[in-house]
């Protein structure tokens, strides 16, 4: 049994068979195809026997996807039966499919058997064959289930491997035959005739005919080049006088020889073509691996017939990221930012790392940063990656490439510490615009040394400030309020004042305090005034209740209701006012800096 590296990397981080966006679901480990088996008449049902094997198979790699026997019959109608070794391994590529099982059935002398090979579709390996034997069909149907566990086990997984899937190598799509053979070049054009050619009477007419019926067809030979072949080809077959023979040889060779490159070109594109159509809209191909496809179609073809490959009222989402991933392809770095994104809605970071490494190819240096940054981190690590695309960001003048790399080498994330490389690195970020690197920079200058060195901090701190770095700005005003102090130890003798933006969001709140207590306060006092009215003007009409009984009996006091209701709501009002939450005091930001020998605190200390 050979090495099951490429299985457990296919079963861990497979990329075949995820889940759409459009429809989120567990996502499958591997595809696994069952090919059905040979078997003799009269001995086993192989069907069945086949359908015995993939629920078996389903059982012992619950998180696989299975391709059905329909979907097989849909994508290899002539597939032969029985077909095993390089023929099922064939298969398995073209069903885009991870791992295939192959068998054969039939009768021994010690009865009844079933032969099952596992293989994987990268590399072709067998990775585990198994036979059992039974005496009857019914037995021989019951041992499958045990026979395909047996089959599938070396697929099971360390518990430590299963732990750190970020570690496996993301397994690249099954391979699919796009674009095997190149487009060939067409012969050149045939220009004048050769030199020493004389034509005279002695030469025969017919020649002459053919040598200008192949000329005419040479021009056209492009689009037609068996037809040159045969007029070149004719010449070259004319008897009596005839100097073009060597040339009309010469030539028929060149365009036969292009035609037999054509007509394989063409086939190898009808088959590409007709295989695409049948795979996009396949349910248990992961949508970014038809995306892969649709690429490689388009760098074998041209980006116009993948375009036009797809279904035009089918599968909207697919058209609109194939758009996406064909502008990709074209250098694009925009729209490979915009796959690298909808890739992280999807939980896809391999994808969309490989998809930031396509924008910083197209020239986009932030793509370069942010591929960078992944690759140095899992599930994504790659240093080597990291180290190239970082290089290549940097070399572009990205400031964010530049610091991110420089980083590298100072924390020795990968790579041995160097400081000489990263103070390098740190100045090509600073003339780019990285504010930070400039401070950095300027921190390690000793500005004692002499008038020069002093001239170059000053230059990187203003540097760093204009590039917008905020410590690098407070540090150069807290050197201006001690009198000239250096920026990096300016902090020894002041403290910049806190910003005013903090200062006068802080007045504001403890003013809006104030006014709240002030209204919630004023809101009880005029609740207290009205209920002592109405409770009076109550009180005097009980008093007067006996002598006046007759003259009010119609007409209640009125006004005591309605103060008394303006007391009600006042005091709720104010209470209301009081008692509720006052909005959130502003947040009080304390910006600390680092620098040799200081520390710089800028902002309110709590």
């Amino acid at each position: 049994m050979r090495s099951l590296q490429p299985i457990a990397a296919a079963l861990l981080a497979s990329a075949i068979a995820s889940p759409s966006l459009a429809e989120p679901r567990e996502r499958p480990s591997a595809v696994v195809a069952v090919l059905d088996f040979r078997a003799l008449p009269g001995t086993v049902d192989s069907l069945s026997l086949a359908d015995r094997v993939r629920r078996a198979a389903k059982e012992a790699l619950p998180t696989a996807a299975l391709v059905s026997r329909e979907e097989t019959n849909a994508l290899l109608p002539d597939l032969a039966e029985g077909c095993a070794g390089d023929c099922a391994v064939r298969a398995g590529r073209n069903l885009i499919a991870d791992l295939v099982v192959s068998g054969a059935a039939g009768r021994r002398e010690q009865g009844l058997f079933l032969s099952l090979e596992l293989r994987e579709t990268r590399e072709g390996e067998l990775v585990n064959s198994v036979t059992v034997t039974a005496a009857s069909a019914e037995e021989l149907a019951g041992a499958a289930a045990t026979a395909t566990a047996d089959l599938l086990r070396p697929l099971s997984l360390p518990a430590s491997a299963a732990a750190n899937p970020g570690k496996a190598r993301a397994a690249e799509p099954a391979a699919f035959a796009v674009g095997a053979p190149a487009l060939p070049e067409p012969p050149g054009p045939l220009g004048a005739a050769p030199e020493g050619l004389t034509v005279d009477y002695d030469v025969d007419a017919d020649a002459l005919v053919l040598y200008d019926r192949a000329r005419t067809a040479d021009v056209a030979g492009t689009d037609h080049p068996e037809a040159a072949a045969r007029a070149w080809n004719a010449l070259a077959r004319a008897p009596g006088e005839n100097p073009f023979r060597d040339l009309a040889s010469e030539r028929g060779e060149v365009w036969d020889s292009y035609a037999a490159k054509k007509r394989a070109y063409d086939a190898q594109r009808a088959s590409d073509s007709s295989r695409l159509r049948k795979v996009l809209p396949l349910k248990w191909v992961s949508e970014w691996v038809k995306l892969e496809l649709v690429e490689r179609y388009a760098r074998s073809y041209g980006a116009e017939p993948a375009s036009q490959i797809l279904p035009q009222n089918r599968l909207p989402a697919l058209r609109e990221k194939a758009s996406l991933a064909l502008a990709c392809g074209a250098k694009d770095a925009e729209k490979c930012a915009t796959l690298a994104a909808l890739a992280d809605a999807a939980n896809e970071p391999r994808v969309a790392v490989a998809y930031l490494d396509r924008g910083c190819d197209a020239g986009s240096t932030k793509a370069c940063s942010v591929a960078g940054d992944r690759f140095l981190s899992a599930p994504t690590r790659d240093v080597e990656r990291a180290l190239s695309v970082l290089g290549r960001g940097c070399d572009a003048k990205g400031a964010e490439a530049c610091a991110r790399l420089a980083r590298v080498y100072e924390e020795g994330d990968g790579a041995k510490v160097d400081l000489a490389a990263a103070s390098d690195l740190r100045d090509r970020a600073c003339a780019a615009g990285d504010g930070g690197s400039c401070r950095r920079l300027a921190c390690l200058i000793d500005t004692s040394a002499s008038a020069a060195a002093k001239a170059r901090a000053d230059e990187l701190w203003t540097s760093g400030c204009a590039a917008g770095d905020a410590q690098s700005c407070a540090l150069i005003r807290a050197a201006r309020a001690s009198k000239g102090v250096e920026p990096a130890r300016a902090v020894e003798t002041s403290q910049p004042p806190p910003p005013p933006d903090i200062d006068a969001a802080m007045q504001a709140h403890e003013y809006a305090l104030q006014r709240r207590q002030s209204l919630g306060i004023g809101l009880l006092a005029i609740g207290t005034v009205l209920g002592s009215g109405a409770a009076a003007i109550a009180f005097d009409s009980e008093a007067g209740g006996r002598v006046r009984r007759d003259r009010f009996d119609r007409r209640p006091p009125t006004m005591a209701y309605v103060l008394g209701a303006g007391a009600v709501l006042s005091l709720a009002s104010g209470l209301g006012v009081l008692l509720s939450k006052p909005d959130p005091e502003p947040p009080r930001k304390l910006t600390v800096g680092v620098a040799p020998g200081a520390v710089l605190l800028s902002g309110p200390i709590p």
